[in-house]
């Protein structure tokens, strides 16, 4: 008995390291921190999403969605919505699917893949939320300029994209998060 002990807790330290290598790994070619959307950052958002929204079932895509904490916590706001993340890690995909099974959450879903390869006109959004690093910000930029269409919001938290028109900017002295920046398409 005491050799199963053994090696269940060898195995699940082989496995946690696997997971922390495979997430500080996939931050470090990406070069996009693991950091999450504060809860004033949820507060803003809120704010935003009603004040562009033009009708009570819209799709809200989360680009880089990470642990989906503000997937789960928008789509309680607005349970006629439906909320998709895009997530490239697939520990982390797989912890959103099983956290969304427990929850019971039936207007999200995630899906696992590259943010450069998912085709984002297919997930017809009326919102698009990024929290990226600087340089696959602007990277992103060009792919949204030419893969949607002209009523799309596209809301950056903290980041430029220099490829779409700034139509408003939301600063709420936040030091990790923020300021928003509220885009749409110039097609």
């Amino acid at each position: 008995m005491i050799y199963f002990k053994m090696a269940w807790l060898v195995f699940c330290n082989i496995l946690a390291f696997y997971i922390l290598f495979n997430t500080i790994y996939i931050c470090f070619l990406s070069g996009v921190p693991a950091i999450p959307s504060s809860k004033k950052t949820l507060n803003e958002l809120e704010k935003i999403i009603k004040k562009y929204k033009n009708k009570d079932k819209f799709v809200f895509v989360d680009l880089g969605c990470g642990t989906g904490k503000l997937l789960f916590m928008v789509a309680k706001k607005f349970p006629n919505a439906k909320f998709i993340g895009v997530e490239i890690n697939p520990f982390i995909a797989m912890y959103c699917n099983l956290k969304k099974f427990l929850f019971v959450r039936k207007n999200i879903c995630f899906i696992r893949g590259n943010i450069f390869k998912v085709n984002i006109k297919n997930l017809k959004p009326d919102f698009i939320y990024l929290y990226l690093g600087e340089k696959i910000s602007i990277d992103i930029s060009e792919k949204l300029k030419s893969d949607i269409g002209r009523n799309i919001c596209i809301i950056s938290n903290k980041f430029e994209l220099n490829q779409l028109d700034l139509i408003d900017v939301v600063d709420y002295n936040n030091l990790i998060n923020g300021p928003l920046r509220i885009y749409k398409n110039r097609r």
